[in-house]
């Protein structure tokens, strides 16, 4: 057995068992900086780990001993569903018993040897997120409708990046009001914690983003019409990162400043797609176009500051910080809800102290609190 990975928690867990000593590298090499991955060249050794270890997935090669490939597929299926993982098979030909039985068995997904880098990437992350949206199904209803319509819309605004096609505008005004009821109910805790271990970053940065603004625009008195765009507003500020490649995006290290160019800009390419959209309401691209702006000149894309900043652009760019420092990413752990505020607290030359601290307290004290109509 090897282990490969930084075995941080906030990494999500994945075995794989079986192939040649070198594939199980590649496949090691493209994972490690996002995943915590274990390997197995004996297939007995890894369903024996499967006792103790609870993986999201298993990839699972043909080309496995002592058991062979059809015999550990069956074994991982046999498991307790409660403990079987998902899974994602491999094999050398598309019509080779083993990925035919596979597809049969109903396994998670499959893929032909030697794929492609981004194939197995995209296959991972799509069965892991398979494994949290199924969660959704146990949460209340008020928190599960917002959950699904985002995923659903952020699925047509993939499909519509590169279109001259006009945004959704009907389905995000709609969820951004369920999430204002969802905050307003006091099940903010509960759409967070639905989000725990969900791989699309910028989905679940954008619904965390979104409810902690309605819950922190219910908190400092915003009603109605401007509090669901401020909601919706979280929602859509990052849309333009659709647009950005996946190597910067999801980069394991340190960006590079040419790469930080193109990291910075998503605002104008976010703006660029939503100028598609005429019934957007304008507080929405307002916001999108300074939700990197600091007080102290600092931010991008314009360096604006002090006045020039509304209380909206404020109050974004709070939420905005601490939901970036409490968020996993291939490149450091998330940080806890009073280490972030913390970090923020010193940052009161770019952020307004006075909205830090009574974000402070509305974290810290009130998240799950139904707010009074």
């Amino acid at each position: 057995m090897t282990v490969s990975g930084d075995f941080l928690a906030h990494k999500t867990l994945i075995g794989l068992i079986g192939g040649s000593d070198k594939h199980r590298a590649v496949i090691t090499e493209s994972l490690m900086p996002y995943y915590r991955i274990y390997t197995f060249a004996d297939s007995e050794k890894g369903l024996d780990w499967l006792r103790t270890d609870r993986p999201v997935l298993v990839i699972l090669d043909e080309d496995t001993k002592p058991l062979g490939g059809l015999s550990t597929l069956e074994a991982l299926i046999r498991l307790p569903a409660a403990r079987r993982p998902q899974i994602l098979a491999l094999g050398a030909k598309a019509e080779s018993p083993f990925l035919e039985m596979a597809v049969k068995r109903g396994v998670g997904a499959t893929l032909v040897k030697p794929f492609k880098h981004s194939h197995l990437l995209r296959a991972v992350s799509a069965l892991i997120n398979r494994v949290v949206e199924t969660r959704w199904k146990t949460v209340s209803p008020l928190v599960a409708a917002p959950l699904l319509r985002v995923t659903e819309m952020f699925e047509t605004l993939a499909d519509l990046v590169g279109l001259p096609a006009a945004l959704p505008t009907a389905e995000a005004l709609a969820a951004g009001r369920e999430l204002a009821e969802v905050a307003r109910q006091g099940l903010l805790p509960e759409l967070l914690d639905a989000l725990d271990g969900h791989d699309n970053y910028l989905l679940s940065h954008s619904i965390r983003v979104a409810g902690h603004l309605a819950r922190f625009g219910q908190t400092v008195g915003l009603k109605d019409d401007s509090l669901v765009a401020l909601s919706v507003a979280g929602l859509l500020h990052d849309i333009g990162k659709m647009e950005i490649p996946f190597t910067i995006l999801n980069k394991p290290g340190e960006l590079t400043p040419d790469d930080r160019q193109v990291m910075n800009s998503h605002v104008a390419r976010s703006l660029n797609l939503m100028a598609r959209t005429p019934d957007l309401p304008p507080a929405i691209l307002a916001i999108t176009a300074t939700h990197h702006e600091r007080l102290d000149g600092s931010g991008y894309p314009r360096g604006l500051k002090g006045e020039a900043l509304n209380k909206l652009s404020r109050l974004v760019g709070v939420v905005d910080v601490y939901c970036a420092l409490t968020e996993r990413r291939p490149y450091r752990p998330p940080l806890g809800s009073e280490a972030a505020l913390d970090r923020m607290g010193a940052m009161n030359a770019a952020l307004d102290p006075g909205l830090v601290a009574t974000f402070r307290g509305l974290v810290l004290d009130g998240l799950g609190r139904r707010v009074a109509a």
